[in-house]
């Protein structure tokens, strides 16, 4: 069973969801050119807190009424190894570029405070939010020679570097978050491949799930195909993604994040798409009157490490900095619903904002655009990458 206190940070993710934060974003990073991490310091572990037991036998499960139902086996962790005499000690940096009010930044945060709790202050964690560190390119460069220990981002910020990610992104392929959360457990095929490239590239994937939806929000409403067209939307740097928007007619501009408020409020932008938890946190429903529907790519994050540095800890010091990773994972499927309902229902009450709830005819229609950009993108990915995904999604489905 997980810890009383996952369950009282998942209540406290569903107070905060709602609030407007101070412009972090999950897309670019601030502090351009900063490269060196401030000293790690060694906090004693909460006083008070209560240890949580990881066994073999603790199953990393949402609760009933999330969107996923079940996740991996909670591998074994011997609580005595934090507890002797000669335990060796750990600190990580963590780097990241989003706020430390969003959904990633409150993941990493609870990593942290885990992390040092459960392991008897033996691994220590120092989290550097909004990209106090440099870019999401930076910190995966960092991350990866080691100059700091592990970083998060989403997979749109590391593609360019681990192509293999980029089949998580088919536009329109997955239909629900839970499918999208099976498919990336520990375990499957598909997990077993992406951990694969990861280690090839020097690093080890120790967390990697959806949080969300990608959806669109626009200045104009949208309810047909036909509104698609003369749409001018900002979208990422991704091919696949700007294909996709040109196709239902739109005008794709990847436009840098940090421009997209000032071309939204001048109308060089009629539209954007991302999760509606970066909507909130951005102030974009200030400048967006329509949210629509459209739910096209699944938003997944991922807790990257060193893999010298992963490899340098003992077997129970890995298995728990990857059982706290997954019951974090599976508490945010647990409230998947109302994390997303929460952010959905700040942009109408305190932005105004209308929701534009697509049809099944429309959302088959968009589905059917997306299609043949799935067989150009796996075929562009390769053979093993592609295989372990279908037959994992044929496993799951």
């Amino acid at each position: 069973m997980k810890s009383k206190r996952f369950l009282a940070w998942g209540m406290a993710v569903l107070m905060m969801a709602g609030l407007t934060g101070c412009g972090g974003n999950t897309e670019t990073t601030a502090a351009s050119g900063s490269t060196a991490a401030a000293p790690v310091t060694t906090e004693a572990a909460e006083a008070g807190s209560t240890k949580a037991e990881t066994t073999a036998a603790e199953k990393t499960t949402a609760p009933s009424g999330g969107a996923a139902s079940s996740g991996a086996e909670a591998l074994p962790v011997d609580s005595a190894a934090f507890e002797a005499a000669d335990a060796p000690s750990f600190q990580i940096i963590l780097g990241h570029g989003t706020s430390e009010t969003q959904l990633g930044g409150k993941n990493c945060a609870a990593f942290a405070k885990e992390v040092e709790a459960r392991s008897n202050g033996k691994i220590t964690c120092q989290v550097y939010p909004n990209g106090q560190l440099g870019s999401d390119a930076e910190n995966y460069t960092s991350t990866q020679q080691g100059t700091i220990q592990m970083s998060w981002m989403a997979t749109g910020s590391y593609v360019s570097y681990i192509p293999e990610v980029g089949i998580l992104s088919m536009p329109m392929y997955f239909e629900s978050a839970d499918k999208c959360y099976e498919l990336l457990l520990r375990g499957t095929a598909f997990r077993g491949a992406l951990d694969q490239v990861f280690q090839d590239n020097g690093l080890v994937c120790i967390g990697i799930s959806p949080t969300a939806f990608r959806t669109m929000t626009s200045s104009k409403k949208i309810e047909t195909m036909e509104d698609f067209k003369g749409i001018n939307i900002r979208t990422t740097d991704d091919q696949y993604q700007m294909k996709f928007w040109n196709d239902l007619g739109c005008n794709a501009t990847p436009l840098a994040f940090s421009e997209l408020y000032l071309a939204l409020q001048q109308g060089l932008m009629d539209a954007e798409e991302n999760p509606l938890d970066t909507v909130v946190n951005n102030n974009l429903g200030e400048v967006q009157k329509y949210v629509v529907t459209t739910n096209h790519v699944p938003f997944i994050s991922t807790f990257m490490m060193n893999k010298a540095f992963f490899d340098s800890m003992p077997a129970d010091y890995q298995n728990l900095v990857i059982n706290i990773l997954d019951e974090i994972a599976a508490d945010n499927m647990a409230h998947y619903d109302e994390i997303n309902d929460s952010a959905l229902n700040t942009l109408i009450s305190q932005n105004g904002c209308e929701v534009c709830e697509l049809s099944g005819d429309v959302l088959k229609a968009m589905r059917e655009t997306g299609e043949p950009i799935w067989k150009s993108m796996q075929d562009e990915l390769g053979e093993e990458i592609s295989s372990a995904f279908n037959t994992t999604m044929q496993e799951i489905q």
